[in-house]
C-alpha cells in the first residue's frame, strides 16, 4: 500500500476522532502538505437560489481569496466550477481549463487565480444535497500529476474530511442504519476488508486463504453493499473508520 492511501486511511480514523473544526484543519494540513499542494476549500453553490448562493464548510485558500472570489462572482467564469456540473469523478484543475469553453472574463479570471498561487490542483465533487454543486478543491502553484492510486487516496481523503466538516459545523443530530448493517458483516467479509487493509489484492487473498478469487470478490461486494461503499477503499476505509477492523 502506497504512503498516501495509507495516510488517507489513517485520516479516516482521525477525522472520526476530531471535536473542532480547528484539530480537523490540522489533520488536513498535514495530508495536503504530503501532496505537495498548499491550499484547500470545502463548499460549493446552491443553484436554485437567486443568481447562486455560495457556502462554504472550510476555508483554506490564501487570505482574502475567498472574499474577492465571492464578492467578484468568480464562480461565475471559474471552469472547475462548470466542471462539475458535468463531473462525478475527480479531476485536474488543467483538465477543466481545456475541455470548459472559456468565457470572456476567464482569461483574468485564471491571471488572478494563478498570481495567488491556485493555478494547479484537483477538485473532489460531493454530491451531497440537491441542486447543489459541492466538494473540496485542492490547489498550489506548481503542476500536479497523481498518479490513478494517488487519485483515489485524495478522493477517499476529500469524501471523509467533507463529511468530518459537515458533523463539527452542525449539532444536529443524524441519522444511520450503518451501525446495524456493520453487525451484519459475516466473518469472511470482516477479514477480507481487513487483509485488503494490509495491501493484500483479490489475487493475494485468494491464494494465502485457499479461496477462489470469484469468492474473495463476492465477499467485497456483500461487505460494499452493506457499508454503502461505491469502492473496495471506501468500504475498508468505512470499516477501519467505525473499529470495525484493526
Amino acid at each position: 500500500m502506497g504512503r498516501l492511501q495509507d495516510d488517507a486511511f489513517n485520516f479516516v480514523r482521525e477525522s472520526a476522532e476530531c471535536q473542532t473544526l480547528d484539530e480537523l484543519r490540522f489533520h488536513i494540513d498535514a495530508f495536503i502538505e504530503h501532496l505537495g499542494l498548499r491550499h484547500f476549500l470545502m463548499g460549493g453553490i446552491h443553484l436554485r437560489a437567486p443568481r447562486g448562493e455560495t457556502f462554504v464548510l472550510m476555508d483554506g485558500w490564501p487570505k482574502g481569496w475567498l472574499t474577492e472570489y465571492q464578492s467578484r462572482r468568480y464562480w461565475q467564469v471559474d471552469p472547475t466550477i462548470r466542471m462539475m456540473t458535468q463531473e462525478s469523478e475527480p479531476f485536474l484543475n488543467a483538465e477543466a481549463w481545456k475541455k470548459i469553453p472559456p468565457m470572456q472574463e476567464t482569461g483574468m479570471f485564471r491571471e488572478v487565480a494563478d498570481a495567488r498561487g491556485l493555478g494547479h490542483g484537483l477538485i473532489v465533487p460531493v454530491r451531497d444535497q440537491p441542486h447543489t454543486i459541492s466538494g473540496m478543491s485542492f490547489a498550489g502553484p506548481d503542476p500536479f500529476e497523481p498518479s490513478p492510486e494517488d487519485i483515489a487516496a485524495i478522493r477517499l481523503f476529500a469524501l471523509y474530511a467533507y463529511e468530518a466538516a459537515q458533523r463539527l459545523s452542525s449539532s444536529a443530530p443524524r441519522s444511520s442504519t450503518l451501525e446495524r448493517d456493520l453487525v451484519a458483516l459475516s466473518t469472511r467479509e470482516r477479514d477480507c476488508l481487513a487483509w485488503s487493509s494490509d495491501g493484500l489484492t483479490t489475487a493475494d487473498i485468494a491464494q494465502l486463504h485457499n479461496l477462489s478469487t470469484r469468492t474473495v470478490d463476492t465477499h467485497f461486494k456483500r461487505a460494499m453493499a452493506k457499508l454503502s461503499a461505491n469502492t473496495r477503499v471506501q468500504a475498508v476505509a468505512t470499516a477501519l473508520r467505525h473499529n470495525f477492523i484493526d
